[in-house]
């Protein structure tokens, strides 16, 4: 009478692992990953650097501001302290005079390059086209 040997395999199906399906979901990512880092704001930001004293920046013909961003976040408009969402009313007033406006960043240590770049942006939406960064006395 026949007998079953062990290693016959005439009754299994061969199994085999198809690649296909991984080649289609790291496609999908890869289409993925290109659209959605082209939806990206990007802005640009000119910056002229200055000196390191800002009273030798200014001329006769130009009103100069310095604007001071602290270790600890606060904002100095002249010295004056100035909160975020006043600045921009505080600049127009500035703007309104006669000779045309130019204002001095001057960023202390320890402020993230973000931070500054925030700054940046709101001096450009508030209609300051002249701006340049200055180092800290």
């Amino acid at each position: 009478m026949g007998r079953m040997r062990l290693n016959d395999h005439h009754g299994e199906d061969d199994i085999s692992i198809s690649l296909t399906p991984l080649i289609d979901v790291v496609f999908i990512l890869l289409i993925f990953f290109m659209l959605a880092s082209s939806f990206l704001d990007w802005n640009q930001i000119t910056i002229r650097g200055g000196s390191n004293a800002p009273a030798a920046t200014a001329s006769n013909d130009q009103q100069i501001a310095i604007l001071a961003i602290r270790a600890d976040h606060s904002l100095l408009l002249d010295e004056v302290p100035v909160g975020k969402p006043d600045l921009p009313g505080r600049l127009e007033a500035l703007q309104r005079s006669e000779k045309p406006l130019r204002i001095l960043v001057q960023v202390a240590d320890g402020v993230a390059m973000q931070q500054t770049l925030d700054l940046l942006l709101m001096l450009r939406q508030a209609g300051v086209e002249d701006y340049a960064l200055v180092d800290m006395p």
